[in-house]
């Protein structure tokens, strides 16, 4: 049996993005329409959702351009897929939407940003999440700063090190968060809200926040060198 449907799932979309690092590419068409390897944006998650077997309770929040999007899916999944939309008249950040779910009867949320292209074994984080009793798990990965500078350490103005160009670790955020419903409950009120306010106000409220790290390859596709590079 898979875990998800055990755990009364809901997968939300983030796709309202304006697409404003990819200005000349989202003058025509809204970001999860762009043909990303041969097929929009969008369709690319939706497929690997489904090839997971995620593919139930999905929701995808949509604002600019919302109708081509919603056209185009659609076309594509209506009989196949029960996508639910929502639609945000005004942007309301990247944590703003997660208002609509405060009063839902499901007990974890994932939600996935459309613009990062990530490998991830969602069983795996589904399986640590709820293992870990976790309120919020944010997956992340190793970022490598290959820092071009030679770096003094010093005490009272007396030096106790030179360290030449070393590299500076740390993990960052890939836009995917395994969340649960309480912590869904604290955004009490339809207002822009973005995740890391989310994030900081769950550590204050002393929530489980835990880190998942991923190793495989993550693609910012929202940028622009990215997005032609990659595609």
């Amino acid at each position: 049996e898979n875990t998800y449907s055990e755990n009364n799932l809901a997968i939300i979309l983030m796709a309202g993005g304006l697409g404003k690092r990819l200005l000349q590419e989202t003058k025509k068409k809204p970001k999860p329409l762009l043909e990303f390897r041969g097929k929009a944006l969008l369709q690319n998650f939706l497929e690997e959702l489904v090839d997971k077997n995620l593919f139930e309770n999905i929701h995808i929040s949509i604002s600019f351009k919302s109708s081509l999007v919603k056209k185009f899916i659609d076309k594509l999944y209506s009989t196949s897929l029960k996508l639910k939309y929502i639609y945000e008249k005004k942007p309301l950040g990247t944590a703003g939407c997660l208002y609509h779910f405060n009063k839902k009867n499901f007990s974890n949320f994932l939600v996935l940003n459309c613009d990062v292209i990530r490998n991830v074994e969602y069983d795996d984080l589904i399986n640590f999440h709820i293992k870990n009793k976790s309120d919020f798990t944010i997956v992340t990965k190793k970022h490598v700063y290959q820092n071009p500078y030679g770096v003094i350490k010093f005490k009272n103005k007396k030096i106790i090190d030179f360290l030449e160009k070393p590299d500076i670790k740390f993990n960052i955020n890939i836009g995917t968060y395994l969340i649960s419903n309480k912590v869904i409950k604290l955004i009490k009120h339809k207002r822009k809200l973005d995740m890391d306010q989310l994030i900081k106000l769950s550590i204050k409220k002393k929530f489980k926040v835990l880190n998942y790290e991923i190793y495989g390859n993550v693609i910012d596709i929202g940028k622009k060198n990215n997005f032609e590079f990659y595609r």
